[in-house]
This record gives C-alpha cells, sequence and structure tokens, in this order.
C-alpha cells in the first residue's frame, strides 16, 4: 500500500469549498465472480477519489446474500453473508478504504426485492438461500409460475419475493436498518423497489391480503387491470414511505436515495413503480432515474421529461452510462447535468470507467464537496506510520521489515519474549467518535495484543490474530472510541501473549471521525455547526405488542439510564430501570399483565459518564389484548 501524506491548506480548502457537485459511482466489489481482495478495494477507492469523485456507490445487496454481517440474513438462513466472503466483512473493508480516500459511502441495495439468482448459490431451492427456508415468500405468475422460469427471456433465473407480503417487507426493512444502525455510512441508495413486470404478485400471500381488503374476491387474472394495478402501486408506495420513516427515525443525516427506471409513466405503467410519488411526496432525499442512453440527445430528451414530473429539480441525480455512449456523448451528458445547475449525478459504473478517466479531468478537474454537507463532513483520515518518530515510539526490540503487505516503507517485527511495546499518539482535530484501526501485517502469532486508550480514561483490550488472511493485510477495525481535540495517547501493541519460536509485527493506525455517532447539528443561536456525541439508539419490538416487548437500548459510553412507562394521562405505570449500565447494548423485558390495551408512552433519560449533556427520548409504544 502507498503511504498518503494529507497536507490541508486552508487557501485549497477554500477554494474547494466553492465547488460542490455530487459525483458518484456504482461500485461492485467482484472480479468475476471472485471477491476483490482488500489491497484491490484500497486501490480502487485511491483511484475514484484521485479522479476526483466524491462518493462511492458500494454493493451490499446482490444475488441473493448479503455483503456485509447481517444477524437478520442470519436468523433466517444461518448464514451471516456471502459464503465465499467467510468471515470477511466486505461492507466495512470497503468503508475503511473510501473514507480513507475522502469518499462518502452509499450503500447500494442493488438487488432490492429480488431474492435469489439460479446461477450463484442458489441453496437447495435452486432460486435462492432465502427461499430454502420461505418458499412462500416466492412471487407468482397469474399461472404459478415463478418470476424467474425458463419461460421468462428478462428475468430468467431471477427470483423475485412477494412485494406486498408484509413478511418480505418486514424483512428487507430490517437488512436495511442493521446497515444503517451499525456501520458508518453516509447514504443508502434503494435499487429494485419495483415488479418484474404486471404479471407478478399471485402467491398466496399477496392474493389473501387482497382478498381480506375486497370482500373475498380474489385478484383478476388479467394483471393489467386497472384497479389490482394500483393496488399493488399502493402497497408499494406504503413501503417507500416505512424505509424512509425508519432509516430517518435512526439517522436523521442519512441520504435516502433510489435508482428507478428513467420514463416515469413507463416505471409506473410497466414496473408498478410510482416513483414521482417519492420524491414529491419528501419519501427520498434523492431520486435517481437510471437514464442509460447511447446519444446526449437522447438523454437530454429523458431529461426534460422527467423535468415536468419531479417538484424540485434538485432532488435529481441522473444515472450515466459510462458503457455504451462514446466518451464524446458521455462527457456531453454531464455537461448538460451542469447546464441545468442539478446537484450532480451517479455514473455506471467504475468497471468501465477506466477509458474515460482521462477525458473526464477535463471536467473533473479538481475536487468537490458534496452538495447539502458541511464542509468537514468526511475530513481526512488520521493516519500514523510506525516511521513517525514524533507520535510513535517503541522499545528496543524491535526490527523493520518489508516482506509482507504493509503501509508506508516499513513495518516493525519482533521476536523477542522479553517484553516489547508500541505506542502511537494522534493529534485529535475535535471532539468525537472515531473509528479506530490497525493495520495488520501477517505474522506467525495469533495473539497480538492492542490496547485503546479513549478520552474518558478508559482502556479497551484486543488479542489479535495476526494468522488470520480475514484480518491481515488492510486495515482491520477495533472499535468506535470517543476522543477530545488536542494530542493523546491513541493505542499500544504489546507481546504480552507472544509465544517462540515465530514473530509478531506492528504497522500504522487509522483514525476516521464517525458520523453515524458524530453527526453534524445547527445551532440555532449563531448558526454555526457544532458536533455532538450521538445520543444513543433505541429499538422496541414488536411494537405493537400483544404481552410483552423487548426495549434495547445502545449506550455509546457508561451512562446512568432511567426508563419509565406512562399512561396517557401521564400517570407513571412502571419504571424498568433506574441504575447505571455499560457502554453496548442494554435489553429489557416490558411484559404487563394488569394494563389494558392501549397507548403508552415510554421515557428514556440517559446521563453519561463524564458529565455530558443529559438526553431524553420519548416514544410511543401499543398494547393490544
Amino acid at each position: 500500500m502507498r503511504k498518503i501524506l494529507f497536507i490541508l491548506l486552508l487557501s485549497s480548502l477554500n477554494l474547494f469549498s466553492q465547488i460542490y457537485e455530487h459525483r458518484g459511482v456504482w461500485y461492485v466489489p467482484r472480479n468475476g465472480n471472485a471477491y476483490k481482495t482488500k489491497s484491490e478495494i484500497a486501490s480502487d477507492m485511491d483511484i475514484i477519489a484521485r479522479n476526483n469523485f466524491n462518493a462511492v456507490y458500494v454493493l451490499v445487496w446482490a444475488r441473493g446474500y448479503p455483503l456485509f454481517r447481517s444477524e437478520v440474513f442470519y436468523k433466517d438462513t444461518g448464514l451471516y453473508t456471502d459464503p465465499q466472503l467467510g468471515d470477511r466483512d466486505l461492507l466495512q473493508e470497503m468503508i475503511a478504504e473510501a473514507h480513507r480516500a475522502g469518499l462518502e459511502v452509499y450503500a447500494w441495495f442493488e438487488y432490492g426485492f429480488i431474492g435469489g439468482w439460479g446461477g450463484y448459490l442458489p441453496g437447495t431451492s435452486g432460486k435462492g438461500k432465502i427461499f430454502d427456508t420461505h418458499p412462500e415468500w416466492l412471487a407468482k405468475r397469474s399461472d404459478g409460475s415463478d418470476t424467474g422460469s425458463s419461460e421468462d427471456q428478462v428475468n430468467y433465473n431471477f427470483y423475485w419475493m412477494a412485494h406486498a407480503n408484509p413478511e418480505v417487507q418486514n424483512f428487507l426493512i430490517q437488512l436495511i436498518l442493521e446497515m444503517v444502525k451499525n456501520y458508518d455510512i453516509d447514504g443508502f441508495e434503494l435499487d429494485r423497489i419495483r415488479y418484474p413486470d404486471p404479471n407478478c404478485g399471485y402467491d398466496s400471500v399477496t392474493v389473501e391480503l387482497y382478498k381480506q381488503e375486497h370482500n373475498g374476491t380474489p385478484p383478476p387474472l388479467n394483471y393489467n387491470d386497472p384497479e389490482w394495478k394500483n393496488w399493488r402501486i399502493q402497497k408499494l408506495n406504503q413501503f417507500a414511505k416505512t424505509v424512509y420513516d425508519s432509516v430517518k427515525f435512526y439517522r436523521k443525516d442519512m441520504r435516502l436515495t433510489n435508482a428507478v427506471g428513467v420514463g416515469p409513466d413507463w416505471a409506473k405503467n410497466e414496473k408498478l413503480q410510482d416513483w414521482v410519488t417519492w420524491i414529491n411526496n419528501g419519501w427520498l432525499d434523492y431520486i435517481e432515474p437510471m437514464n442509460y442512453r447511447r446519444t446526449a440527445n437522447e438523454f437530454i430528451n429523458e431529461c426534460v421529461n422527467i423535468f415536468g414530473r419531479v417538484n424540485d429539480k434538485n432532488k435529481i441525480l441522473f444515472g450515466i452510462d459510462s458503457q455504451n455512449p462514446t466518451t464524446s456523448e458521455f462527457l456531453k451528458m454531464i455537461q448538460y447535468v451542469r447546464q441545468q445547475n442539478l446537484k450532480g449525478f451517479v455514473v455506471w459504473y467504475y468497471g468501465s470507467l477506466s477509458d474515460d478517466f482521462d477525458s473526464l479531468r477535463t471536467l473533473l478537474n479538481q475536487k468537490a464537496l458534496v452538495p447539502d454537507r458541511p464542509q468537514n463532513w468526511r475530513m481526512p483520515a488520521i493516519i500514523i506510520d510506525d516511521s513517525d518518530s514524533i507520535n510513535v515510539s517503541y522499545s528496543n526490540g524491535w526490527n523493520t521489515a518489508s516482506s509482507y503487505l504493509h503501509w508506508g516503507e516499513k513495518y516493525l517485527l519482533t521476536q523477542s519474549t522479553s517484553p516489547q511495546w508500541v505506542e502511537y499518539y494522534a493529534q485529535i482535530p475535535q471532539d468525537g467518535y472515531y473509528e479506530v484501526y490497525a493495520l495488520v501485517v501477517r505474522s506467525t502469532s495469533d495473539s497480538a495484543v492492542y490496547y485503546v486508550y479513549d478520552s474518558f480514561g478508559n482502556e479497551k483490550k484486543f488479542t489479535v490474530n495476526q494468522t488470520n488472511p480475514t484480518i491481515y493485510n488492510g486495515w482491520y477495525k477495533l472499535g468506535d472510541f470517543y476522543f477530545k481535540s488536542g494530542k493523546q495517547k491513541i493505542l499500544k501493541i504489546t507481546n504480552e501473549k507472544f509465544k517462540t519460536p515465530g514473530f509478531m509485527t506492528a504497522d500504522a493506525v487509522m483514525l476516521i471521525l464517525n458520523r453515524r455517532l458524530t453527526p453534524i447539528t445547527s445551532s440555532i443561536k449563531d448558526g454555526r455547526s457544532e458536533i455532538l456525541p450521538q445520543n444513543f439508539e433505541i429499538t422496541i419490538f414488536p411494537n405493537p405488542f400483544n404481552s410483552s416487548t423487548t426495549i434495547n437500548v445502545f449506550l455509546p459510553v457508561d451512562s446512568f439510564l432511567k426508563i419509565d412507562i406512562y399512561n396517557t394521562l401521564g400517570q407513571l405505570v412502571k419504571n424498568l430501570t433506574s441504575g447505571n449500565y455499560k457502554a453496548g447494548e442494554n435489553r429489557f423485558l416490558f411484559a404487563p399483565e394488569a394494563l389494558a390495551s392501549g397507548i403508552y408512552i415510554l421515557r428514556v433519560r440517559i446521563t453519561p459518564k463524564e458529565n455530558l449533556k443529559s438526553q431524553t427520548l420519548i416514544k410511543k409504544i401499543a398494547l393490544i389484548k
């Protein structure tokens, strides 16, 4: 890996601050069927950033598998991720390298309602791993066949899930929220939130739902029946709104976008995708019509059509194809977007851009900030290399080496059994939560010890297996830690568990400001931006509930926690807890026996350690008996 020195000059920062343009690119982390290595991903992100893009749309849901470690998927399939990935968390790897390079990261939910592809690890069903457990989730055509049947040339081998099935919708929403709550992504892009075509929706669950709302009458076999089409459209509209509300509940600063069919009428009539309603009702932050045309004139005609349908064209980020148009036509499309004063564009896709980079530099000749973001939203990564004599010190038992993949010109290596250590210091630019990464170089030690020191005075110990290929040859995330501005010790590596014969290694350390835990809020008083630690996260499931519900409270730091339940008259009916709790997830069961059905108020008050401001969240819960 190359060593990157980040130099921020005030004059250049002022220059860049004058240019705002969303420059996105879709990124598939595969070479054919094989997933890219950490070093290949790092190189790709450097290339994207070097060519003055500022947002990368990373694939997270494809061919029937999440490309991240998913508890939701595991509950239904027994697998956390694509089996080919083993223990890798591909999303976390892409986030680390993209943020290191200064790029915003959008989780690209490419497959949407497609549950599996028959051409790749399709499970025992042959249609997708999820259908091994839930065959009732398969979407059906009017003749009872699957959407991926051999007679279907367009959708062959693509097996869709039943769009109106509440279980399917909940499964997808939980997959989405898992990423929103657990990963430091800047945005989320939905895709394939549509039907394959109108002849879909005849699975038993959807048919039963329709009958319940139509006095027992089943849906017509004429799949183009206007009322039947509109019923399915409205179900998909409600899903789009629910996704938006759910995402914004957890991350108000999360950008939610959707890649949609370019023609509004075509999308609605042929794909039952009413995306004009989504964007005009504020259920998306941006719409991304896939305007994949060969010529600039064709591209412009589609743009003009869309301008007449969308209330605010500042909410449009056109998808532009770089595969089929000539380079000249491709550049004309970008120029047109700029002439219309749109906020930017997204290019399909990274794998086909290599021939266009030289020409693109004539248009993307300097850096740009993502619109509607503060200048310091994505700050450069802080990288402390072992060669940094000012911020790194180590004992006498270390030698330098360069045999294995590493950061900079060398790394440190020890074969000593006497106590050895390396300490890393960093100048923290602002208060906040930071992701702490170690560049792990391959060694023979399965028990290298890493200590992280936060600004609350906590010391956290990690034992890192430097023989594990999932861990070495790239950045390995140790966790999220709160640091106050100023210079302080961040990390220490020791050989306290090292066993001979063999060796262990130490290399660079990286800190990246975590925007999931350190959002930017506006001060009404003076209009300036202020960095605040994330308050806390609360989930309630199920809600509404019948006999009991579980309240999950995630604490970013050790805190005093008080949870009370009130009725709608303001009377206290239950104190669930009042006490000190450790950082992390804390669960509380609420199982009222004597309470009547109705709406109750949940009041959660948290007082964090170290005199941070107390915060309160109030939510409604519904008891139905």
